[in-house]
């Protein structure tokens, strides 16, 4: 009987043990891709963007004051980066 229980007792610990070191491992390896998000834009929504807020020349944006052009891309990343943010 003493040594059910011992087993018992040594079981449980390992469990215990085994499911804090999964912890450690996960708060280990958190990347930058736990927290980044993926946004699904529609033709439809990229054609209003370019049609109404897309400026080759960035003097739309607020932080901006130069007259540096942009990439649609690039200026797509800082317009939502603004609104979003």
């Amino acid at each position: 009987m003493f040594i059910a229980f011992i087993y018992i007792f040594i079981i449980y610990y390992l469990q215990k043990v085994s499911r804090l070191d999964q912890l450690e491992y996960d708060m280990n390896t958190i990347s930058a891709g736990d927290f980044t998000v993926e946004l699904d834009i529609t033709a439809e929504m990229y054609q209003d963007y370019m049609e109404n807020f897309y400026e080759p020349i960035g003097s739309k944006l607020k932080e901006e004051k130069s007259k540096e052009t942009y990439s649609p891309a690039l200026y797509l990343k800082k317009h939502l980066s603004q609104e979003v943010g």
